[in-house]
């Protein structure tokens, strides 16, 4: 028999699917199957689910400001509503709301931003002159200053 809990991880997997978050970082947040997933996704999407190496941090998705912005409001966001916590149903409806409000992002830019604020490695800091939080990371051309100020949005 299944409980309550697993009926409701059951559900946001599928939501997650539906969102094309990376099946093995939905198998970590809800302990559905790595089977049952893959199947989920070729029943929803009606292709089989991408194989291949996660990216190793948030910076593999920053390839303009544009997108240090966007991934970086996402993160303040995020950490807003719910502090450095991961939880599935958290990351879904913070995707969700962002995306009405703000636009367009990958569910897996977003995991991978939160989880890598949540396990410091990138920071969040706030801009001096703008006063935004963004993803403050050395190593990266559009991380190591305000991406808001590169853009000039603000």
């Amino acid at each position: 028999m299944v409980g309550l809990y697993e009926l409701e991880n059951m559900q946001l997997a599928q939501q997650l699917i539906r969102a094309r978050l990376r099946l093995s970082v939905i198998r970590a947040l809800t302990d559905v199957s790595t089977l049952t997933l893959r199947q989920w996704w070729h029943d929803i999407h009606g292709v089989r689910p991408a194989n291949g190496k996660l990216p190793e941090t948030v910076l593999s998705f920053i390839k303009d400001a544009d997108m240090a912005a966007r991934i970086s409001s996402f993160a303040v966001f995020y950490k807003r509503l719910n502090g450095t916590t991961i939880a599935p149903g958290w990351l879904l409806n913070t995707w969700m709301e962002y995306q009405r409000i703000c636009g367009d992002i990958d569910i897996n830019a977003g995991y991978f931003a939160v989880r890598d604020v949540r396990a410091h490695i990138v920071m969040l800091s706030r801009c001096d002159k703008c006063r935004a939080g963004y993803i403050y990371d050395t190593g990266n051309k559009y991380t190591d200053q305000c991406p808001f100020c590169q853009t000039k949005v603000f």
